[in-house]
């Protein structure tokens, strides 16, 4: 076997060119390298882009159904009548709500069982009996004489667990003349869902008809003494921003005499326009239901 000797500059030559040949190879690797890590950065930045569009329309779209949910809110119309003298006049005209298919609230006073079959026919109507004390006297002048929990036990308390021994599903409250404090409140809360308070229009907006704090609602009257334009303003409103109105009259009459009493024609021009517009008419038991859902 014969074996070739290079010279030793040839052998010196091949050494060479063999390192600048690696050189080259481990250049050409590092920048396949940063290549690929590029591309693995580019990578990222496009997942977190995509996240972050991802989360955008994500937001949108809550956005989306937090307004579609607030288009749908429905405003209602709260018809609430006070007095219990005033019990047969609602009677004679429940055919003017059936008519229109109107619900309506009726708080009564001066409570007797012997009364209880007139009133659960109002229920059984789809109406709601209220309380509005037995012997709806002024509140503040009761409470200064005799204290919180006297007025509470005899004006309140008894006369309530009659009218439900006797049928009557009652969860509402209304204050005699609207007069009404905290320390009352807090009381009512224990056995009622609702107080209603109690005002003459006074403002262009009717806003005390609106005023709530998801217990006590303010109302504004609407017997014919003071029914006017302003009324039907105010049902423009809940209707079309989703509001509750709450107005209250007393007696349901055929001809005016007196200023606490409602015609039954004026009755009717209200619940005209509540169908025109599509303003339904609750009863007070169903206000807090309509705010949580």
């Amino acid at each position: 076997m014969k074996f070739k000797i290079y010279p030793l500059a040839f052998a010196l030559s091949l050494t060479a060119c063999n390192k600048d040949n690696t050189k080259e190879i481990v250049k050409e690797v590092e920048v396949i390298k940063e290549v690929e890590v590029i591309k693995e950065v580019e990578v990222i930045k496009e997942v977190e882009v995509i996240k972050e569009v991802e989360v955008i329309k994500e937001v949108v779209k809550n956005v989306e159904v937090i307004k579609e949910v607030e288009k749908k809110a429905e405003g209602g119309l709260f018809l609430t009548f006070d007095d219990g003298y005033c019990l047969d006049g609602w009677l004679n005209s429940e055919h003017i709500f059936s008519e229109y298919n109107a619900k309506a609230t009726f708080f009564m006073s001066r409570y007797e069982k012997e009364l209880s079959s007139k009133l659960i026919s109002l229920q059984n109507a789809g109406h709601e009996i209220g309380h509005h004390t037995h012997w709806h006297a002024n509140a503040n002048t009761w409470i200064e004489k005799e204290g919180l929990a006297h007025w509470y036990k005899n004006e309140v308390y008894d006369t309530l667990i009659s009218m439900r021994e006797s049928g009557l599903d009652v969860q509402s409250f209304a204050f005699p003349f609207g007069v009404y404090s905290q320390e009352m409140l807090e009381i009512l809360r224990i056995e009622f869902k609702s107080a209603r308070g109690f005002s003459t229009p006074k403002t262009k907006d009717l806003r005390n008809g609106f005023l709530n704090d998801g217990f006590f609602y303010n109302s504004v009257s609407m017997d014919t003494a003071y029914l006017d334009d302003r009324v039907f303003i105010a049902m423009d409103n809940a209707k079309n921003n989703g509001k509750n109105l709450v107005l209250v009259a007393h007696c349901i009459v055929e001809d005016w005499t007196d200023r606490w009493q409602i015609t039954q024609e004026s009755l009717r021009s209200i619940l005209e326009y509540a169908n025109k517009i599509g303003l339904k008419t609750k009863t007070m038991n169903k206000i807090n239901k309509d705010q949580e859902s």
